[in-house]
Parts: C-alpha cells; sequence; structure tokens
C-alpha cells in the first residue's frame, strides 16, 4: 500500500464490519444505528461510517491520531490501515490545511481522554438541532473521534468544521469542503 500521497490533514472515516467475537465492533454499530436513527428523523442521508481518525507526518512517518476508548492516541498509518482491512474506509482532504498547524495541534491534544457522555448527550442534541455546547478555541478534555478531528481542522482553517464540538463522523463524511481522495 502506497502512502506517499496521503497528507497532513487527510481525514479518514470508516465503518467497522460487525464480528460477534470482537466487542468494540458492538459498540460502532451502536454508534451508526444511534446516528442514523436520528438523522434521519430530521430528513438527512444515512452516514455509511461510525469513526474518524486524522493522519499526521511525524519525522517522515505517517500515523493516524484517533480518539478511542483509552483517548486521542497515535498509531503508525501502516500498522492502523492493516487493521482495518476488512472495514470500509475513506479518505477526505480540505483544501489549504496548513501542515505544521495541524501536526501541533494534534499533538497537543494527544492523551486527551474519550467522552463516553457525549455519546448520550448527541441524542437530544440531534433531535432538537440544538448546540448544547459553544464553540471553543481551546479542546475539550474528552472527545469522541468526530470532535478530535473538527477541532484539528478548524484549528488550522476556521472556514471548515464551524462548531467541532457538535460534530459527527457523518458531518465529516458529508461535509462539501472536503473532496473524497483514492490511494492504491
Amino acid at each position: 500500500m502506497n502512502l506517499d500521497n496521503i497528507q497532513t490533514g487527510d481525514v479518514l472515516l470508516t465503518r467497522t464490519r460487525w464480528k460477534w467475537y470482537k466487542l468494540n465492533t458492538y459498540l460502532s454499530r451502536l454508534i451508526n444505528f444511534g446516528t442514523n436513527f436520528w438523522t434521519g428523523i430530521q430528513g438527512k442521508p444515512y452516514s455509511p461510517c461510525n469513526h474518524s481518525a486524522i493522519f499526521v507526518w511525524i519525522d517522515k512517518v505517517l500515523y493516524v491520531f484517533e480518539s478511542d476508548s483509552k483517548g486521542f492516541t497515535r498509531k503508525p498509518a501502516i500498522e492502523y490501515l492493516q487493521g482495518i482491512a476488512d472495514d470500509n474506509y475513506w479518505i477526505k482532504r480540505y483544501p489549504n490545511i496548513h501542515a505544521t498547524t495541524c501536526y501541533s495541534n494534534t499533538v497537543k491534544i494527544e492523551g486527551f481522554g474519550y467522552n463516553y457522555l457525549k455519546l448520550f448527550k448527541e441524542v437530544p442534541n440531534q433531535l432538537t438541532n440544538e448546540n448544547f455546547e459553544t464553540v471553543r478555541k481551546k479542546p475539550m478534555k474528552k472527545m469522541v473521534c468526530s470532535q478530535a478531528v473538527a477541532f484539528v481542522i478548524n484549528s488550522t482553517d476556521a472556514r471548515y468544521c464551524i462548531n467541532p464540538n457538535n460534530y459527527d463522523p457523518q458531518d465529516l463524511f458529508f461535509d462539501n469542503d472536503s473532496k473524497f481522495i483514492t490511494f492504491k
């Protein structure tokens, strides 16, 4: 797999295939169901993805940063992509993302916790379409995957991901400011 055309700031969106023997696939299905249930009520399109991460080059090594049960962590991209080889995934790119700012803001939030409460707050948030959280210049100490990715993208160029605290993977997937890219 050639990852040379992946840039710092490219967004990885995935849909985990369900496997009865893997515990995290149950949570990913629950996230996908909840997101699509409420967006279906609102008349929005269904999301094919349930997780997001961001690519960052550090010292000529490509990493994937993601927010999961261990917090906001990094893993070498080759290792990460081999681990999701059975899953569906997409890569999107925002134009004119400043790589140095993206790198520094990604590393700044590394180690932050995962926001389990956000998963439960999102139900009334999506149903009423209200924003319970204000736009912040500083990151929250706990974030779900899409909040962390949206925060990094927003901090590099405030035209994108306007309210990162309320983002879910669907928002990143259907965002018209970014374009899908392919690699072989």
